[in-house]
């Protein structure tokens, strides 16, 4: 989620270059990575999941080079009327947190029906999809 919010920050920051940038950098290493961790160093699974970990470091470091020019226009101030804003916050994103709620419970009870129906192999099958 931070490499996500990152690359919209850049691309606000007139520095749209620098998001694809780093989201390819991470990506490219991701397909090499998965390749290497799992076939020549025979890590299996957790060579993948390292591999998209990695991926993603990159991503994220690729991406913080933006803070180090002189071009960055982040500033940090203290927020004015902060319960204000928070009561403003919570009230917008919570319909946007209940669909997400609801929308994994679904998931949640979808896959649990398939394993009860047609097995494990088809849950498997559906997973990698």
């Amino acid at each position: 989620m931070f490499n996500q919010m990152l690359a919209a920050y850049l691309r606000n920051d007139n520095n749209p270059a620098l998001a694809p940038a780093g989201v390819l950098s991470g990506g490219i290493f991701n397909i090499f990575g998965d390749y290497v961790f799992v076939f020549v160093f025979d890590m299996g699974i957790y060579g993948a999941g390292l591999a998209t970990a990695i991926g993603a470091v990159i991503s994220t470091l690729v991406m913080l080079t933006h803070f180090l020019k002189k071009s960055n226009t982040l500033k940090l101030v203290r927020p004015k009327h902060f319960m204000a804003r928070l009561s403003q916050i919570t009230v917008t994103g919570f319909s946007t947190f209940f669909i997400d709620v609801a929308m994994g419970i679904l998931t949640i009870l979808f896959y649990c029906q398939i394993m009860k129906y047609l097995g494990q192999m088809l849950y498997l099958y559906m997973v990698l999809l």
